[in-house]
């Protein structure tokens, strides 16, 4: 084990383990975790009845025109909604609006068509296969 590490994820809650979990899964090597008591004992075990068991987290592509999503937007599936925005903006060096999504399990499959409500608007969106992620940093710098 070295000293360093290139990310440094504080916290081993819910949202830290899966950060490092998406980490992992990309093939970043050197992250580490800090925690200072036991694994989700914290803020994670005390809300545990919060915790989303039936949704799945995701990313989206939206088609913004004039505005990205922030957070709490609508996600609908035809006539229900089927998911809430967690956050979002502008993707400067993929140049598209990128979101993340709670949504109903059926609806997490890679492709599928959506429509995020922003500002009051619905805009088309699509469920990615992958995080929109450049481990390599091949891509250029805005």
């Amino acid at each position: 084990m070295t000293g360093t590490a290139r990310v440094v994820v504080i916290g081993g809650g819910i949202m830290g383990a899966s950060v490092l979990y998406h980490l992992a899964r990309a093939g970043w090597a050197d992250a580490v975790l800090l925690e200072c008591g036991e694994l989700a004992s914290g803020s994670t075990w005390h809300a545990a009845g919060n915790t989303a068991q039936f949704n799945t987290s995701l990313n989206l592509s939206a088609d913004a025109l004039d505005a990205d999503c922030w957070g709490n937007e609508a996600v609908w599936a035809g006539d229900r909604i089927g998911g809430i925005t967690t956050s979002g903006g502008y993707g400067h060096c993929l140049g598209q609006s990128l979101a993340v999504a709670y949504v109903d399990a059926d609806l997490a499959t890679a492709g599928t068509p959506l429509v995020v409500e922003v500002l009051g608007e619905r805009r088309p969106a699509r469920v990615l296969a992958e995080p929109p992620f450049d481990p390599e940093n091949l891509r250029p710098r805005c």
